[in-house]
């Protein structure tokens, strides 16, 4: 509007007061670019807020250097638009009074500094704001209290009343846009000082000014004179000072209480968090800039098992087990990073290592790095969890990897139990046909040998019965390979050299070429207690695992020995082949350990050995050197020392046993001998037998009244008091528990299961 007034011709717009003092165009201009560079600075356009407050600078300090040096530079001319008036109290046409030309040099040069982020810079503008504030309120009183000597002195007071003002109104403004800074930091403080200069400074500011303008009006109007008017003003300036320092004075007072009353309101609290914080079950703990522990929880202490001055005051580093890990903890907190479930391992008193997540951040005051805020969780415990559940669940997969084998051995060795069977069923018949096609032609040779013949046809049919003695001895030994050892008698004798005649040919039948079995046994009778069908299976295992070991070689000898010790026959078996390592024989009696190929071996063999020998009361040994052969001994005991005298002889029962299931029939038949029973057939009267061991439910019908029945299956409806069933999958415990109650019972009487 000031400008307006130049350039339209229009005076009042430029001298409020009407003195013919008045803004200068120049002025409005600094005036314009100032207040423009304030709006910039609190939309944060902080260069064009510099540039802004360069140029006003630049005007302010332009005038007052010609009003220094007396040279007239010939640009204060050029705004007038040719206007003679509003000229008074200036040196020169258009250019501004010596206090608008330093206020505004000094208003230029703060808001230039107050563009800054420099706290030098913006400390600097604050204190010329206050300067600026201090020439524009001088002026501002002379026209309050008439005093023209302020405001229209040339070359020293001139300066338009709105000049002043504005001067006045850009400088607030300039102070207002640094709350960082004083006066205004102390005025929007919270303290008791911002409260006393709130409370005081309008009054101590308005306050004199309202009276020395009353005084200035009483005199004029001859109210009062001189003496009086100052007496009045001073009385009331002291009155009106003191009451407002007194209700300043209460106002701080109150405020200390509610202070002191919020003090010990956040002393508490502190204490209560301090408190919480300290027992917390997590681990705390707070680390300085430097890495130094400054503070630790109970848990934390707790957790690693140190004592407060073995930890805090330490350097975090000497308590992680990776120097890496921790340097890159602190560097990321120094970054302003916040760390969640950071994985670390710390050491602790005893040596061992705690696995921890780390939750991590930094506490900053005024942009310093104050101490880290810890969270420590130990997870030693899931680690060692997830290793074992790792752990497990690899060992689950080998396990089922090896079940899996098993199942596809016990398959494998199912096909060849079942192919051994037919061989077995294809042995027992044609050593069953054999001996009856052979019964007529040893009768009819042993009547022509009766006969007169020829020496030649003597000799021929000599001959001929040889090979016909040569067949049944085959016959006889395919008869004993296919029987079953385990439906043998338990006072089964067998007499060596017999059996050896018989099972001799078979035995040799499954070496190879170039491998020789040899026999040297007892002469003259030598019954052993084991029935024939035990000791075939024994021996042929035997024979036949020695010629497998040397069938690579191609040659060889297999040499079966017996010979008496006392009340027992040892039979030995041994080869000159390869022998077995130290590993290999001491597992070699195990079930289904084997070192032939899967698919041509259940690993069985040498189990069924040590498994029928035991039976029959006696032992095996082994012993083999690697490289030089094996023996295995056969420890059995004499049949006559296992015969006790007549009056001796211990009451054998008798037991009718009729399992469909060979393995399980095995099994009950060895439990029934070693309870002193005699496995009998299943004919006559069913009176003769002490127990029935059964699994056809017809079958315990006749027998009811009879001996006790254990019967495999669910109970029948024709079942009597003497029946215990089983059910259809009993255990081995139920069996034998089943079987020694049965042997304990009477004919007759009622089984308590």
């Amino acid at each position: 509007m000031s400008f307006a007034g130049w350039a339209f011709d229009f005076p009042r717009l430029t001298d409020w007061e009407g003195n013919g003092i008045s803004i200068q165009p120049n002025t409005t201009l600094a005036v314009m670019a100032a207040g423009a560079a304030l709006l910039f600075l609190v939309k944060q356009h902080r260069a064009t807020t510099f540039w802004l407050g360069v140029f006003v600078a630049l005007v302010g300090s332009t005038a007052a250097f010609q009003y220094a040096s007396g040279i007239n530079l010939g640009i204060d001319t050029p705004l007038l638009f040719g206007r003679t008036w509003g000229g008074r109290g200036t040196l020169a046409p258009g250019r501004m009074g010596p206090p608008a030309s330093v206020s505004w040099s000094l208003l230029g040069l703060a808001l230039a500094a107050t563009a800054t982020d420099k706290p030098l810079w913006r400390r600097i503008a604050s204190g010329l704001g206050i300067v600026v504030i201090c020439i524009a309120s001088l002026s501002l009183m002379g026209y309050v209290f008439g005093a023209d000597r302020l405001y229209s002195l040339p070359r020293l007071t001139t300066i338009a009343l709105q000049t002043t003002t504005m001067i006045l109104a850009v400088a607030a403004g300039l102070l207002c846009s640094l709350p960082d800074r004083q006066p205004l930091r102390t005025l929007l403080s919270r303290s008791a000082a911002g409260l006393l200069v709130r409370r005081a400074l309008p009054a101590v500011v308005t306050v004199p000014v309202v009276l020395g303008f009353l005084q200035v009006v009483g005199q004029a109007r001859g109210l009062f004179d001189a003496p009086m008017g100052a007496a009045a003003l001073v009385l009331l300036v002291t009155v009106l000072l003191v009451a407002i320092l007194w209700s300043a004075a209460r106002a701080v007072e109150s405020y200390e209480e509610r202070l002191r009353a919020s003090e010990v309101d956040l002393q508490t609290k502190s204490d209560q968090l301090a408190t919480f914080l300290e027992t917390a079950a997590i681990a705390l703990h707070r680390v300085g800039p430097d890495g130094t522990i400054l503070w630790a929880n109970e848990a934390e202490l707790k957790t690693l098992g140190y004592a407060p001055h073995e930890y805090i005051g330490r350097r975090i580093t000497e308590f992680h087990a990776d120097g890496h890990v921790i340097d890159d903890i602190l560097a990321r907190l120094h970054r302003g990073e916040t760390l969640r479930e950071y994985e670390a391992q710390m050491i602790c008193k005893d040596g061992s290592l705690k696995d921890v997540l780390i939750d991590s951040s930094v506490l900053r005051v005024g942009g310093t790095f104050l101490h880290t805020q810890c969270f420590t969780r130990d997870i030693t415990e899931r680690k060692r969890l997830e290793v074992t559940t790792q752990r497990h669940g690899k060992e689950l997969e080998q396990a089922l990897r090896e079940r899996t084998l098993a199942l596809e051995a016990s398959h494998q060795q199912l096909r060849i139990a079942e192919r051994m069977a037919a061989l077995g069923n294809l042995s027992a018949g044609l050593g069953h046909d054999m001996g009856n096609l052979l019964l007529p032609v040893r009768m009819r040779l042993e009547s022509l040998e009766k006969d007169f013949l020829s020496p030649r046809a003597r000799d021929d049919v000599r001959a001929i019965r040889t090979s016909a003695e040569y067949l049944q001895r085959l016959a006889n030994g395919l008869r004993l390979l296919a029987l079953d050892p385990s439906r043998a008698s338990a006072t089964e004798t067998t007499d060596l050299r017999d059996w050896w005649n018989d099972a001799q040919r078979v035995m040799a039948g499954v070496l190879s070429r170039g491998i020789v079995l040899e026999a040297s046994l007892p002469d003259g009778e030598c019954p052993v207690g084991i029935s024939a069908a035990a000791l075939t299976q024994v021996v042929f295992n035997l024979v036949q695992n020695a010629g497998d070991s040397m069938r690579t070689r191609g040659t060889g000898t297999i040499r079966v020995r017996g010979r008496c010790e006392g009340e027992k026959v040892r039979l030995c078996v041994s080869d000159d082949g390869p022998g077995m390592t130290p590993e290999v024989q001491a597992r070699c009696m195990e079930p289904f350990f084997t070192t032939k190929t899967r698919a041509i071996s259940t690993g069985l063999g040498l189990a069924l050995v040590h498994g029928l020998i035991k039976e029959a009361g006696g032992t095996v040994e082994v012993e083999s050197v690697l490289g030089r052969g094996t023996t295995f001994s056969l420890l059995i005991p004499l049949a006559r020392a296992a015969q006790p005298a007549a009056n001796e002889m211990p009451q054998h029962k008798r037991a009718v046993l009729h399992l469909r299931d060979s393995r399980l029939r095995s099994f009950v038949a060895l439990e029934l001998r070693a309870l002193q029973f005699d496995i009998v057939e299943e004919h006559g009267d069913p009176g003769a037998a002490d127990l029935f061991v059964l699994d056809d439910a017809g079958r315990v019908a006749g027998v009811q009244g009879a001996a006790p029945v254990v019967y495999f299956g669910d109970s029948p409806e024709s079942s009597g008091t003497n029946t215990r069933s089983l059910g259809k999958a009993p255990t081995i415990s139920i069996i034998r528990q089943a079987l020694v109650e049965a042997a304990s019972l009477r004919r007759g009487q009622p089984n308590p299961a």
